[in-house]
């Protein structure tokens, strides 16, 4: 058994020494079970890679924020259309929105943890588009890993002014990594005193990874709903969602591991 182990973690370049204990993973699969709520879920954006589930409680709402633009507005772009919120854009690595929509409006910089050379926070891009801010908001972030630092230097009160979070989170399987671990857990930890995780969908971009009795997709989503917002809950098993579709629709899909929603 001790030789499988050690195969297996020089698979995933996770050092002996530095994998996270059994009971610190049990604690954190424990804490981010998905719920069902009063709110159903619906789909909105593309059909595969753009396209996410969130609560169907957008009343009220008037703006998004999108870091992490690429080549696909399809879910601001829906937003806009059907639901009249207008969504503010970003991403250096691109010059404009890859859709013309007077609601799309776009900033060519990179969202991180401080206002540097190509860069801003996500504090300082709120404030600088000079909102009504006694309405909530939206917040779909895809930065490809920065997200982590984001999390960790933004504020709860500025998390708070978001009713509805998806973020893609990628480098998944570092949860297995002591170092890794502290920091994805610290994230999760932070936003989970103020949100409820309402849907889960692994990215099948590339394979899940194996240690002990977990599972995990390297890149996965998850969709938040602002406590404040949920009436009733209850814990969900039931996984895929008939509205998801898997984000690379040529690759092999990858079904939501039992260690995420079993109960």
């Amino acid at each position: 058994m001790k030789n499988i182990i050690k195969k297996l973690l020089l698979k995933l370049n996770i050092s002996i020494t530095k994998v996270v204990s059994k009971s610190d993973l049990d604690f954190f699969f424990k804490s981010i079970k998905p719920i069902t709520t009063n709110k159903k879920l619906i789909r909105i954006g593309g059909e595969f890679d753009a396209g996410y589930l969130i609560p169907d409680d957008l009343i009220g709402i008037q703006n998004c924020f999108s870091p992490g633009v690429s080549i696909e507005a399809y879910f601001e772009n829906e937003l806009a259309e059907k639901y009249s919120i207008k969504s503010y854009m970003a991403d250096y690595s691109v010059d404009d929105s890859p859709i013309k929509n007077k609601m799309l409006s776009f900033k060519k910089a990179f969202i991180g943890f401080e206002n540097r050379e190509n860069y801003i926070s996500l504090e300082n891009w709120i404030t600088e588009s000079s909102l009504d801010h006694d309405t909530d908001m939206i917040l779909q972030m895809d930065i490809e890993g920065g997200e982590y630092n984001v999390i960790i230097e933004t504020d709860n009160e500025i998390f708070e002014k978001f009713r509805i979070i998806i973020i893609e989170f990628h480098m998944f399987d570092q949860v297995f990594n002591k170092s890794g671990h502290q920091l994805i857990a610290s994230c999760f930890y932070k936003l989970l005193k103020s949100f409820e995780i309402v849907h889960i969908h692994p990215n099948n971009c590339s394979d899940t990874v194996v240690y002990d009795t977990y599972e995990v997709p390297p890149v996965i989503e998850f969709t938040f709903l602002r406590k404040d917002r949920i009436e009733k809950k209850d814990f969900t098993n039931e996984f895929p969602n008939k509205l998801d579709k898997d984000n690379q629709p040529n690759k092999k899909s990858i079904i939501l591991p039992s260690c995420f929603f079993e109960n």
